[in-house]
């Protein structure tokens, strides 16, 4: 799926468009992993968020979920710091899957407080992560600790983004003006840009093989003007993407729609394998007896 850092710079878009001071009412977990925030701008809207390793995402849905009547204990510490707040900002860091919100609440005296919730969607290694206003962690989903990389999930430690290969933000031109452009190199982009996902890359590649740093520097600059969220069909295999990089089979109005689709499609299919896994098994145990 390409669920890079260039969608997520257009979803952040979105959000800010949509839910940016908004009112969070409700906080529920649907798993371990997986949260809806229940927040109210004018309307009532759902954000879902997860960290699971296989479909790690956010996105504003219309889908309807089944709560369990417990919820979690980091899904207790988000409700005791979060509900009530208010979202003020929605940044992306690095053009990269970290999306960082800042909320406005009050604490048990009163006293007015900000909060940061991190959203860091990176597969296998996703992690959703609440901060205070010194970023101090209060509360992560997944706690850890590394030496090698000095980097703790641990509450009560100083956030740190996660350790990735130092590359450079698209959007800050003057970074790259000099760097010089290895046409052997078929992995340029994604070795040298944040948020950039082999759809990206291969996309660029067919576009232009001679000038690939200019056109994809250029793709920076019309950015706003790239937007037709689709899914795209090739070989049996179904992808999504926020503009046009293949022929597509489908458009949306919105990315949240896009993916509201995309994942529901993979659930029924899902089911529908296991289905027809149970049913031959059924069959081909009567048939051996």
């Amino acid at each position: 799926m390409a669920f890079d850092g260039f969608f997520v710079r257009k979803l952040v878009e979105e959000f800010n468009e949509s839910i940016l001071y908004s009112r969070i009412n409700k906080i529920n977990n649907l798993s371990n992993d997986e949260f809806i925030f229940s927040i109210r701008k004018g309307k009532n809207l759902k954000l879902y968020v997860s960290a699971n390793s296989s479909a790690s995402r956010i996105q504003l849905t219309n889908n309807s979920y089944e709560n369990p009547q417990t919820p979690s204990n980091f899904c207790s510490v988000l409700r005791k710091y979060l509900m009530g707040g208010i979202i003020e900002e929605i940044n992306q860091i690095n053009n990269d899957r970290i999306i960082k919100f800042k909320i406005k609440n009050f604490d048990e005296l009163g006293y007015e407080r900000y909060y940061f919730l991190i959203t860091e969607l990176m597969g296998k290694h996703s992690n959703i992560i609440l901060t205070n206003s010194d970023n101090i962690i209060i509360e992560s989903l997944k706690n850890s600790y590394s030496l090698e990389f000095s980097r703790s999930t641990i509450s009560n430690m100083e956030y740190v983004l996660p350790p990735t290969v130092k590359k450079y933000n698209p959007f800050n031109f003057s970074e790259y003006s000099d760097l010089i452009y290895d046409k052997n190199d078929k992995k340029f982009l994604i070795k040298n840009f944040y948020g950039v996902s082999a759809l990206l890359n291969n996309y660029f590649l067919k576009l232009s093989v001679t000038d690939l740093k200019n056109s994809f520097a250029a793709f920076c600059k019309e950015f706003e003007e790239y937007y037709k969220p689709v899914i795209i069909e090739e070989n049996g295999k179904k992808d999504f993407y926020f503009f046009d990089v293949k022929e597509y089979s489908k458009e949306f109005e919105s990315l949240s729609q896009l993916l509201d689709y995309y994942y529901m499609d993979i659930a029924r299919e899902a089911i529908n394998k296991n289905t027809d896994r149970k049913l031959f098994n059924f069959i081909n145990s009567k048939l051996n007896r």
